[in-house]
């Protein structure tokens, strides 16, 4: 839920478009999906998990204003792969977790993303952080089943990506 498809870019000749392209400005892409909810909009950012401390001041001034902003990062996992150690976020979860009033949420399989979806899009009253694997993750819970914390016992996602997969 990254690209909207099918639908056109917001460019300099195109002003319909509906998805907005901020190449490596976290902060700002951040920024601007603040001031969208606060236009009214139900607007969400996403970037690869090992940038939030670029849009950290945007992602806590959600939290103190209490609006429904959607922070979508991806690639949250040791097993990155060919960009190495720099791209392997560790610490960043904690980080986020700590602060007041975000709720973030690390879903474990598909299923649990639609879920998450599912509880945080009615929200008004707080943003949201949503941490996404880029592995593939077989569902370790039914579609249907009530959510309540757990732990799978067994892995479900494989540990690492095959080498030239798409990040």
């Amino acid at each position: 839920m990254t690209l909207l498809d099918k639908i056109e870019s917001f460019e300099a000749e195109t002003h319909a478009g509906r998805n907005l392209h901020f190449g490596i400005r976290e902060h700002g892409m951040m920024a601007v999906v603040n001031g969208m909810v606060l236009s009214g909009l139900r607007a969400f950012g996403a970037t690869f998990f090992i940038f939030p401390d670029y849009c950290k001041p945007s992602i806590r001034l959600s939290a103190i204003m209490r609006i429904p902003s959607l922070f979508i990062f991806t690639h949250d996992s040791i097993g990155v792969g060919e960009d190495g150690p720099t791209h392997q976020p560790v610490e960043h979860l904690a980080a986020l977790r700590a602060i007041p009033w975000l709720v973030t949420l690390r879903p474990g399989d598909a299923n649990e993303v639609a879920e998450a979806y599912r509880a945080v899009l009615p929200w008004k009253d707080r943003p949201v952080a949503l941490i996404l694997t880029r592995q593939t993750c077989r569902p370790s819970t039914a579609p249907s089943t009530p959510r309540r914390p757990a732990w799978p016992r067994a892995p479900t996602c494989s540990p690492t990506p095959k080498r030239g997969s798409p990040s």
